[in-house]
């Protein structure tokens, strides 16, 4: 069983569940929150209320925090551990992973992912996430890829020729 609320009264014990912003998930849904440290406002969203725990095992944040997938726990940054990056797309998910490819919204895992608007925003179709921050490097919407960013068509006056006709994998490249 895991056991609900962290006051002195209405705790319950329940069958693990998930909790998601401030309800259970599923069917008989009912309210919930992640655990947080003293009296303060859970930093997670989604957790999951584990046998023998009470909703401390994080599975994602907010208010621009970063998920440690090593101890399921927000954290404001990913502490400069080396080859690990802080990923974040708005104020919801930030983690600390590995460098990843995002090819059309997933990682090679399966994972949900989005490129970050200043590379490519919502026509980029394929990008890096690596140490430094998220590139561009594929687009879609018939946009052109030009310095990690896509646009619907190649700045005038830098002697760009625009390749490419169909709806992905456009480019502006120097001839």
């Amino acid at each position: 069983m895991t056991s609900t609320g962290y006051s002195n009264w209405g705790r319950t014990c329940q069958d693990p569940f998930q909790c998601k912003g401030s309800s259970s998930v599923g069917e008989n849904s009912f309210g919930c929150k992640c655990a947080a440290v003293g009296n303060t406002k859970s930093d997670c969203h989604v957790c999951d209320f584990n046998a023998g725990e009470y909703g401390q095992h994080c599975l994602r944040c907010r208010n621009d925090m970063y998920l440690n997938h090593t101890s399921n726990e927000c954290q404001e940054k990913c502490n400069n551990v080396p080859g690990i990056i802080q990923y974040a797309v708005g104020s919801f998910g930030g983690e600390c992973r590995t460098p990843f490819t995002c090819t059309r919204k997933k990682d090679s895992e399966g994972n949900k992912c989005k490129c970050a608007k200043g590379a490519g925003g919502n026509s980029c179709e394929v990008c890096d996430w690596g140490l430094d921050g998220s590139r561009c490097t594929r687009c879609g919407n018939s946009q052109y890829l030009w310095d990690d960013t896509c646009l619907t068509e190649c700045p005038p006056g830098n002697g760009l020729k625009a390749v490419g006709d169909g709806k992905y994998g456009r480019e502006c490249l120097h001839p």
